[in-house]
């Protein structure tokens, strides 16, 4: 009888890591970072917008919540996690440096 138990629990754990892996890929699928590239908004997970082909426009509240480079800019009446620039080489994919119509103080952004 040792020896059924010892058998089972074997074959249990592989199964155990290969459940914990799939779960944990699938928790993670929808992660992307701003500036990853794009075709849809789909491909940048929750809350993110494709935009000219880069991942972009995550929610935030605060610089904090926003990636190294990024800060918390108001865009179209809406918070989210923007890139900096001073020119379009700055910028992911397409997107170009622009200064929205409510951007404070004229800051520039990658759109």
């Amino acid at each position: 009888m040792p020896l059924a138990r010892s058998h089972t629990r074997g074959r249990a754990r592989p199964r155990a890591r290969v459940a914990i892996t799939f779960a944990l890929a699938l928790a993670f699928a929808g992660c992307r970072s701003s500036g990853d590239p794009c075709t849809r908004n789909e491909a940048c997970g929750d809350g993110g917008v494709c935009l000219k082909g880069a991942c972009a426009a995550y929610p935030c509240m605060t610089d904090e919540e926003c990636e190294e480079d990024q800060v918390c800019g108001r865009i179209g009446g809406n918070s989210v996690c923007v890139l900096p620039c001073e020119d379009d080489d700055a910028c992911p994919g397409d997107q170009t440096c622009e200064v929205p119509s409510d951007a404070a103080d004229g800051e520039r952004y990658c759109l």
